[in-house]
This record gives C-alpha cells, structure tokens and sequence, in this order.
C-alpha cells in the first residue's frame, strides 16, 4: 500500500524568522539568522555563535505550562500552527 503526501502549507521558525513570508524574504536578502548565542551562556565553549530562534512560546503555549515542557515542544506547536494557517486549514474542521 502507497501513501501519497502532500504539502500544503510551510511552517518556518529559523533564525533568519518566523513565519514563511519573513523567512523566505531573509533569504531572498541573503540574510543570515547566525549571531552571537544569547539563549545561554556560551563563554566556556569553543564556538560562541549559532542559529538561535527567537520566538515568544507563550504565543502558542500557556506560560504556567511552559516550565513542564521542553523548549522543542512550543517550537514544533508553533512550526504545526503556522504550516496550518500558510495551508488555510483548520484541524478542528477535519473529517478524522
């Protein structure tokens, strides 16, 4: 049995943005999202510099829930969220 698979819709969170009208407008740029790190104290590591995504997770994750989760959690929830909105579809009104 095949599957076929389809996409719909882009869910971008990178350094260089959020959402896929701004990242894909930093590319066109030529603009590049590594910096300095700042989620953390890097001064002890050999490389201080990398591609951080600066979002907001409350955005997308109750701030009293945000401490039992991992940060990859918020991320992937806003990433499911902005594919959803790109593919003008809305998961409560699928046939499941």
């Amino acid at each position: 049995m095949s599957h076929r698979i389809v996409i719909t819709g882009i869910g971008a969170l990178s350094p260089n943005g959020i959402g896929r009208e701004t990242y894909f407008q930093s590319l066109a740029a030529g603009r590049s999202g590594i910096r300095p790190i700042t989620q953390f104290d890097a001064s002890s590591l050999p490389c201080r510099i990398a591609g951080e995504v600066d979002f907001d997770p409350t955005q997308w994750v109750d701030a009293k829930n945000l401490r039992h989760v991992s940060r990859v959690v918020p991320l992937a929830i806003a990433a499911t969220d902005e594919a959803l909105r790109d593919a003008k579809l809305d998961p409560r009104a699928a046939d499941l």
